[in-house]
């Protein structure tokens, strides 16, 4: 399991916060005339869509989440939902497309 320091922050990564999975959208690195070099992030809790700001020093770390990654196939859009199908066994999957953009990779 890869562990990911704040210096590791992009767009999209995906961290493991108070046990739940979160996305990161937003980082600001912040360097104080005074104390140590800071992180203020936006993020987004995978699990419940929400977003919020969270401000983090420079040396914390945090574990990648156990995600799993699957190869799906595009089938249609029907009344604002999106259908794919799993590869390995055929399964349907429907999302909101509001959850494409941290869900999907490519």
């Amino acid at each position: 399991m890869n562990v990911y320091s704040t210096s590791d922050f992009k767009k999209g990564l995906k961290i493991l916060f108070r046990d739940e999975p979160y996305m990161i959208l937003e980082y600001h690195l912040v360097k104080p005339g005074k104390g140590g070099t800071f992180l203020r992030t936006k993020m987004k809790n995978m699990l419940t869509g929400l977003t919020h700001e969270e401000t983090f020093r420079s040396t914390e770390k945090f574990p990648e989440p156990n995600l799993e990654y699957k190869e799906v196939a595009y089938l249609y859009a029907d009344n604002n939902l999106y259908h794919f199908m799993d590869q390995e066994n055929y399964e349907e999957i429907v999302m909101n497309p509001d959850h494409l953009d941290e869900f999907c990779t490519t």
